[in-house]
């Protein structure tokens, strides 16, 4: 099957060559029992060499699932598999004796997109740990929580040896192991290969993307591709297929791929038991809510459907979509509960919204399919039922939204399915469009444009969500804008690369507790301090600005950005505009350094004393937060407008202190609006004479997100959506008494990351489980209970964020 469209997750492609594409991959239920196999060869094989590629999307890893492995049991195998969400490779040759294993420090939790796992395997190494090679989405593993390699020449006795089982989530002949996910482009090579035989960094993504295997199999290698009515031929040219059991080489081969990444329910944000790759979702009789999609949208034509199964007496199916999935899921909320949820009552044909139901369509049981449209280009949605649209709706009727609900423009929307009673049970099949047969309940029609596999035509317009539908981000690369360095203090002269000429540094030491340095363009090489209300002072070895990052040197006294002794920093740098200019949109005239493509820019003023007074800030769209600092008067506070996020007029934050969101207008006097934001005379924003400086931020999709999410106390946290792989996260609880954390995805490669710094605190990197938190594809989430990143239910928490990858072009992290 060939897919079309705009896909960035594509291999980069040369000169008159296509980009390399993936089209189809097979989902594992582990409660079916599913597994691929065969029996090696009596041919010779190279016993000490051997090499695994495979793309995986998980969809779930809290126990032992099984990728590949060679041998006759689960005691007596080679194994690459998870536990407990951690990767590793395991031989076992009794049920208590490892010859080798290497289990690695990260979990694997992030099921909204697709990991590349290689692993190489050559006992003929001289060096120990060359031994058995890992590699996640290209990088190679160095971080072991256990590591025991092989002895030089080790005969490896399982992968690829003669008359010996080979197969794809199963534990030999025990009835353990079994995969739960997605699987594409497995290669198993019986002697060497590298992990830039299979996958590439696309230069204009910087994500590791597939690519052709043009190399040779040896004996006992195999490709499967999974192809639709063959899903175990070997395309190696060996012949060493493999057996298919209880997969169905038509309901199980599926179009969502690592080139093209299909929706599904959202794991992260769930309170069901999810099935089938994370498209069937059972909902208990303890439970309302069930999941909200892994993508969600604030623009465009999207469609889904829901099959209804199964039920218990008095149950209702309820589909539909929501703006606030994550609010949702913590008051288990059926949709249509909230002022942000729409969900369509199969019992009765009615949709609610903000717990008001009104009468729509007709009524539904098991079998009928329920289809959504959701129309954001004019806030409108509409249901059908079994390809009939309901209320006599005409989804492509525009503005008009004949038949339609009428949604709250300016939110992000996610699918969503619920019940609409906790005292039931429902299980409902969702397809995004990758599999028009909910996995077998119904014969597959592929009805739907560029190889979308839905059961009923979708209204003109309308697409699957999907990364290839998902729209190119204004900034395809966010580390072009902003980036975080990591560096050792030497005391000495040394340019710090970042990969541009930041207009705005901020830098901590990691292992000392000293304050937090800000630098920037605008200002010049003069510091402010985050964790203090001090005035402007000296640059404390600063040293300026470079075409690829920033310069420092010996003059660093303070230990603020460049001491030497063994201390190590971060800085997270921004690109404004470069070379401030004179904005004249306020009363204020204030010097501004500005992109609008990036939503962030540098302003500094002098105040006038007067109130209400405006400055300029040289954004296009009203910025969400804004930091001001008097740089003249000491024990003047950093105040943080944050009513754009709160929608209270006024709303601030104190970021050198650790108080709740303080009310009212005495620093702001109204919301900033797209050209000038509104002070007082207060002495933080407008005393006459005293000079000032702004940091202004508003949200660019793909690349930067202010905004809150409500805490729910609980280690398995709030998941927050922001529709990208954040590389930096700040966070601050707004109606208590919090820090305001800091945490970032190079300091931490992988997750969890759980050792941040505070932007009011001088403290070190703290290690604490309490301040766990998940980056991801798709957002993050928490993972521990702690005031300053998600206490008890119902603290609400303001959030600044910056893009790694947008969710278009992500790599699981």
């Amino acid at each position: 099957m060939s897919l079309t469209g705009n896909n960035g997750l594509l291999a980069s492609a040369g000169a008159n060559q296509p980009a390399y594409s993936i089209d189809e991959s097979l989902r594992f239920e582990d409660g079916d029992s599913a597994y691929l196999s065969r029996t090696a060869g009596s041919s010779a094989s190279d016993t000490r060499k051997w090499t695994y590629s495979g793309w995986v999307k998980f969809a779930n890893t809290d126990t032992g699932y099984v990728l590949f492995m060679g041998g006759p049991s689960v005691n007596d195998n080679s194994t690459i598999k998870t536990s407990g969400s951690i990767i590793m490779l395991e031989n076992h040759t009794d049920p208590s004796t490892s010859t080798f294993k290497i289990k690695t420090s990260r979990v694997i939790r992030d099921f909204a997109a697709w990991y590349h796992i290689f692993v190489a395997y050559d006992s003929t190494q001289g060096v120990e740990a060359d031994r058995i090679k890992l590699y996640v989405n290209g990088e190679r593993v160095t971080s072991f929580s256990e590591a025991a390699y092989p002895s030089l020449n080790t005969t490896e006795p399982y992968i690829n040896v003669n008359t010996k089982n080979q197969m794809l989530s199963r534990y030999g002949s025990n009835d353990t192991g079994y995969y739960d996910g997605y699987m594409a482009e497995v290669h198993v090579i019986d002697g060497t290969a590298s992990v830039g035989d299979f996958g590439e960094t696309d230069a204009a993504t910087n994500q590791w993307v597939p690519i052709e295997y043009t190399g040779s199999y040896g004996t006992n290698g195999f490709y499967l591709k999974f192809v639709s009515g063959a899903i175990g031929t070997d395309s190696s040219g060996n012949g060493n297929t493999f057996t298919a059991t209880n997969l169905s080489a038509t309901t199980d081969v599926v179009i969502d791929t690592p080139t093209n990444n299909y929706c599904t329910l959202n794991s992260l944000n769930n309170r069901g038991t999810l099935k089938e790759g994370n498209l069937e979702i059972d909902i208990s009789t303890s439970n309302m809510f069930g999941s909200s999609s892994t993508i969600a949208e604030d623009s465009g034509k999207w469609y889904a459907e829901f099959y209804l199964g199964a039920f218990s007496s008095s149950a209702v199916f309820m589909p539909g979509i929501t703006g606030d999935p994550a609010e949702d899921n913590r008051n288990n909320n059926y949709l249509g509960a909230s002022a942000t949820a729409w969900g369509y009552d199969t019992s009765t044909g009615s949709v609610y919204n903000n717990s008001s139901a009104v009468s729509y369509g007709n009524t539904a049981t098991t079998g009928d399919i329920i289809g959504v449209a959701m129309d954001l280009e004019n806030n409108k949605l509409y249901f059908s039922k079994n390809g009939t649209w309901q209320n006599s709706g005409v989804p492509t009727s525009g503005a008009t939204g004949t038949g339609a609900a009428s949604l709250t423009a300016g939110e992000t929307y996610a699918f969503a399915v619920s019940d609409g009673s906790a005292a039931h049970s429902t299980t409902t099949i969702v397809n995004f469009g990758s599999d028009s047969s909910f996995a077998g309940a119904v014969t597959a029609q592929g009805n739907g444009g560029d190889g979308e596999d839905f059961y009923y035509t979708p209204p003109t317009g309308y697409k699957a969500l999907n990364t290839d539908n998902l729209s190119d981000p204004a900034i395809a690369l966010p580390t072009d804008h902003f980036n975080t360095a990591t560096y050792a203090g030497t005391g000495a002269s040394q340019t710090i690369a970042v990969g541009f000429q930041p207009d705005f540094v901020w830098a901590k030491s990691r292992n000392t507790a000293v304050n937090h340095v800000l630098y920037d363009s605008v200002r010049g090489t003069g510091r402010l301090e985050s964790n203090n209300a001090n005035a402007e002072g000296t640059r404390d070895g600063f040293a300026g600005y470079s075409s690829n990052g920033f310069d420092v040197d010996s003059d660093g006294g303070g230990g603020g950005i460049n001491y030497p002794s063994g201390r190590t920093y971060v800085a997270w740098n921004w690109k404004a505009g470069g070379t401030a200019s004179s904005n004249t949109d306020g009363s204020i005239t204030s010097s501004v350094s500005a992109t609008t493509t990036a939503g962030f820019s540098i302003v500094s003023y002098t105040g006038n004393g007067t109130s209400p007074s405006t400055i300029g800030h040289g954004l296009s769209v009203a910025p969400e937060m804004v930091m001001v600092k008097n740089r003249t008067t000491a024990a003047e506070n950093w105040v943080v407008s944050v009513g754009n996020v709160t929608g209270t007029n006024g709303d601030f934050l104190i970021l050198n202190l650790t108080s709740a969101v303080i009310a009212g207008t005495s620093q702001f006097s109204s919301q900033p609006g797209s050209s000038v934001f509104t002070v007082t005379d207060a002495a933080n924003v407008n005393t006459n004479t005293s000079n000032y400086i702004a940091y202004c931020f508003h949200s660019v999709e793909g690349y930067s997100k202010v905004g809150s999410y409500t805490g729910n106390g609980v280690n398995d946290g709030t998941f927050v959506y922001t529709g990208f792989r954040p590389m930096w996260v700040m966070a601050k609880c707004s109606d208590g008494s919090a820090s305001w954390l800091m945490t970032d995805s190079v300091r931490f490669p992988y997750n969890v990351t759980d050792d941040p710094l505070f932007a009011n605190e001088t403290s070190a990197e703290t290690n604490s489980s309490t301040y766990a938190i998940d980056i991801l594809s798709n957002g993050f989430k928490c993972r521990g209970v702690n005031n300053d990143t998600n206490n008890s239910s119902g603290n609400v928490y303001i959030y600044l964020a910056f893009a790694e990858s947008p969710f278009k072009t992500s790599n699981a992290r």
